[in-house]
This record gives C-alpha cells, structure tokens and sequence, in this order.
C-alpha cells in the first residue's frame, strides 16, 4: 500500500499554504492526478468534505434504511445522493458481513478503529486495522467485506458517480 500526501496552494488567502497533507490519505494515486471530474478541485474537494461532515454532525441522519438481512443491525444513512455523488453513513456491527458488490471512486472517512476482512473477485484476501480519523481514497474496487474483532465499522463513504 503506497500513500501519497498532498500540498495545493490554499487560494482563499494570498500567501498561505492549506495543509492538505495533515488530513489527506491517498492510497494509490500519483501526485495530482486525483479525478478528471471536469473542474472539479481538491478545494472543491475539500469543501465537499468539510461540508458532509458538517451536515453529519449539525444536522444529523436524513434517511435510514436496515441493511441486507432481518438478523442484520447494520445502518446507512444516505444523507446525500445526486448526480455527482453519494454520500452515506455506515455502521456495521462485529460480524456483518457485505457480499461482493463494486464501488466507483471514493473517499471514506472511519470514525473509530476497526479491523476488516476483504475478500476479492481473484480469491485474495486482506486483513485490516484500520484506526479512527483515518481517511481513504480508492480509485474504485470490487469486494466483499466482514467486520472483525469487537468494534463497530462507523464510516463516512462519499462515492463519486462517473
């Protein structure tokens, strides 16, 4: 797993540098080459970003739906679904197990730690340890995933339509 940090000009306030790499964990990307979304920047990004977590915590759940399975307890909350993008909460309890199923570019925020089992379409699997306030970007993936250990999977996942 290769992680690459970035650095972009802040361009809101003449001579200052917006940390980007202090927040940022980009798994896989080469620097700069982030999407081609047509105008779409990392301020814009990170606005987008900022702006969810706002909704999340300012207003909290929009819409709820019970995940896959009546003995299942997991939770998704969509609170955001347009052209552009998803963007939904989720909560998966120790042991909840996801079938194989594909996502498009995303980002994904963990608010606690929790260890995960990855199962993918060649037969490799992975395990990992994932701590709270880790934030991750993948170009896109198809897996199946279960929750290990004794901790809940409490994430943010903004995926990008194409």
């Amino acid at each position: 797993m290769r992680e690459v940090f970035l650095k972009m000009p802040y361009q809101g306030l003449p001579g200052e540098d917006f940390p980007l790499e202090a927040f940022v964990f980009f798994m896989g990307i080469h620097r700069c080459n982030i999407l081609n979304l047509g105008g779409f920047t990392m301020k814009n990004l990170f606005i987008l970003i900022v702006s969810v977590l706002l909704v999340f915590l300012g207003v909290g759940f929009t819409a709820s739906a019970v995940i896959a399975g009546e003995e299942d307890t997991s939770i998704a909350n969509v609170l955001l679904d347009n052209d552009k993008v998803k963007v939904v909460e989720n909560i998966r309890h120790p042991g909840a197990f996801a079938p194989m199923h594909s996502h498009n570019a995303y980002i994904a925020y963990f608010f606690s730690p929790c260890k995960l089992h990855f199962k993918f379409p060649d037969g490799k699997t992975a395990e990992k340890d994932i701590p709270a306030g880790k934030l991750v970007w993948s170009n896109g993936v198809t897996h199946e995933v279960t929750v290990l250990g004794n901790q809940d999977l409490h994430t943010l996942h903004i995926e990008f339509k194409e």
